[in-house]
């Protein structure tokens, strides 16, 4: 039978950590290769999208998420239109959970693969979507109509069993690698798709490392991503491999994510992953607020969200934090903390003044909400009420701000990116840009600054708006200006 994978991609700005690759998708055409299967095509964008291939095939298999789910719906029903004898098997975080909904509502979707897909798809394809009822994971439409969903489907306990993501399926030789060595997550934060039921299971570190060398020999450039929900769970293993890399990639370029506790916890390993190729690490610090970090469930403090940064500083490593600006029970005193919090770390990235609380299903932030009455349903997504009516007003205005202010903002980091590119070969000139995008960073957030202080008045509200805006574009063009001048200035 032939497959066709898609994964519709999420919009993200560039510069970002935003590493986002179907690796479970990759996993599962990995391991039906391995078993003997081979027709079968991934397409990583919607872009991408061979519809003539489609339009041959027997099945597809669709990945999604929380932030992809509608792009990945109107690519099911265009293949559905054109095909329509073909059998839809999607699969992810928000499936897994929502497989009743999807099954119910979307008459294109045969089939919801619930948790890890790969002995799933072997089944499929084994039974050639006849017997249904015997293959665990799934949840499908009958014959009849009604909905039906299986006995869960125990998890993979030996992830060496299967090979890991099928990286050959695409050109990968000037991009940073992606790889997972482990799957799941001990901890248990309330918002988080990762800690639902996921025993953390790792791939062997000599499987890890065969992976990655016979990737590493189609590329231009040795940067790996590891994309573990939490590849520091256990520190002395991320470091052997660090170490193993290293060793036999001088040029090697590390980056992964991490808990701020575990990084204060294994202080003492920090410098040895400097000195072996960890770039940056993504830190969950979630907020500068003690009270909003325990709403969270994230079992940390601000100080110790303090003490990692630090850590990772004084060794050399640079750090993107995850933050959770806005959660519906925020009050204007925590709001003003994690503000000022970024501010006084340095972490100057405008983006994350924007960042609001998702509530993913099945998480327990969501059950919160609903029990709560905040939840409100939009489209396939959810948002929610805020509380505090002060806090809907400075929500609405950042919401105001989004299309005007920051897509300035985002329009003028693209553009600084676009000549650090350009000129990174010039270690003078890129080190400048580097520091400007530094000041412009800190100087648009400070700028936006004005909204975090205490305003009950919408008025008062609306002219502080304009006048973030007024001094947001004025920032940018000056910045521009700036930059162009110095880069003239250093070509002659």
């Amino acid at each position: 039978m032939k497959c066709i994978f898609v994964y519709t991609e999420t919009d993200v700005i560039k510069g970002e950590l935003a590493w986002a690759r179907p690796v479970g998708l990759e996993c599962i055409i990995s391991y039906l290769n391995s078993i003997g299967n081979k027709c079968m095509e991934l397409f990583y964008t919607q872009k991408e999208i061979n519809w003539a291939s489609i339009a041959s095939a027997d099945i597809l298999g669709v990945s999604i998420n929380y932030e992809n789910i509608e792009k990945s719906l109107k690519v099911i029903e265009h293949a559905k239109m054109i095909n329509p004898r073909l059998k839809v098997v999607v699969g992810g975080p928000y499936p897994t959970v929502m497989d009743k909904e999807l099954i119910a509502n979307v008459k294109y979707i045969d089939v919801v693969a619930r948790g890890e897909g790969e002995l799933i798809f072997e089944e499929l394809l084994k039974y050639k979507f006849n017997d249904l009822n015997k293959i665990k994971g799934i949840s499908y439409r009958d014959e009849t109509g009604v909905y039906q969903k299986n006995e869960d489907r125990e998890l993979l306990e030996n992830l060496d069993s299967i090979p890991l993501s099928y990286r050959e399926l695409r050109n990968i030789s000037s991009e940073v690698i992606t790889v997972h060595t482990s799957r799941g997550c001990p901890y248990s934060c309330n918002f988080c798709v990762c800690t639902n039921g996921q025993r953390w299971r790792t791939f062997s570190i000599e499987t890890v490392l065969n992976h990655i060398d016979n990737v590493f020999k189609n590329c231009d450039s040795h940067a790996i991503r590891f994309v573990d929900a939490n590849f520091f769970v256990d520190a002395n293993r991320a470091l052997l491999i660090c170490e193993s890399l290293k060793n036999k990639f001088q040029d090697i370029e590390i980056f992964f994510d991490a808990r701020a506790d575990l990084i204060v916890k294994n202080k003492n390993l920090m410098k040895r992953f400097a000195k072996n190729g960890v770039q940056t690490i993504e830190v969950g610090l979630e907020s500068g607020s003690d009270s909003i970090l325990n709403q969270l469930g994230k079992g940390i403090t601000k100080e110790v969200n303090k003490k990692c940064i630090s850590i990772l500083r004084d060794v050399g490593i640079g750090i993107t934090p995850c933050y959770i600006m806005w959660t519906p029970w925020i009050t204007e005193s925590e709001l003003k903390e994690s503000y000022d919090f970024l501010l006084e770390q340095e972490l100057y990235i405008p983006q994350r003044l924007f960042c609001r609380l998702i509530p993913y299903p099945g998480t327990e932030i969501h059950k919160k909400m609903k029990n709560e009455g905040l939840l409100v349903k939009d489209g396939w997504r959810y948002t929610y009420n805020f509380v505090d009516y002060s806090i809907r007003m400075k929500w609405n205005a950042m919401i105001s701000l989004y299309d005007t202010a920051y897509k300035c903002i985002h329009e003028t980091q693209n553009w600084i990116f676009d000549q650090l590119n350009k000129y990174k070969s010039n270690r003078y000139i890129a080190e400048y840009i580097r520091g400007e995008m530094w000041l412009f960073q800190r100087e648009v957030l400070k700028a936006f600054g004005l909204i975090f202080d205490y305003i009950n008045n919408s008025d008062l509200l609306h002219d502080l708006c304009n006048k973030i805006v007024i001094n947001t574009y004025t920032l940018s063009e000056n910045k521009m200006k700036k930059i162009k001048s110095a880069i003239d200035l250093y070509q002659l």
